[in-house]
């Protein structure tokens, strides 16, 4: 059983982003050199861990920690200006190199 709100966001978005990259537990596992038990507690929110070890599950899974911790559901597209969404719809399918570059851009100050 889920013990909170932020176990249980945090327990799905680790299922959700080891499953997008076609990892199973075990592969999750032996890349943050954690058991397969350890994995599946975490996911079904039976344990926390380290940040330390959240670090690690955020590189393996190539996403940000704090990413880790945000409900999916909490912002919705539809609520952003048109401009806003014109800009999510183009950057969902870039690479992650792609985002970072225009991140980089849009936080660069203007003189």
């Amino acid at each position: 059983m889920v013990k909170n709100e932020s176990m249980r966001i945090l327990s799905r978005n680790i299922r959700r982003y080891r499953k997008a990259k076609g990892y199973t537990q075990a592969v999750l596992a032996e890349k943050i050199d954690k058991t397969v038990e350890m994995v599946c507690q975490l996911e079904n929110g039976m344990v926390s861990t380290k940040i330390s070890t959240l670090d690690k599950i955020a590189d393996v899974l190539e996403v940000e920690a704090y990413q880790l911790f945000m409900d999916k559901n909490a912002l919705r597209i539809d609520e952003f200006s048109p401009e806003l969404t014109d800009l999510l719809l183009e950057l969902q399918d870039q690479t992650p190199e792609y985002i970072k570059a225009v991140a980089h851009l849009i936080k660069t100050p203007k003189n």
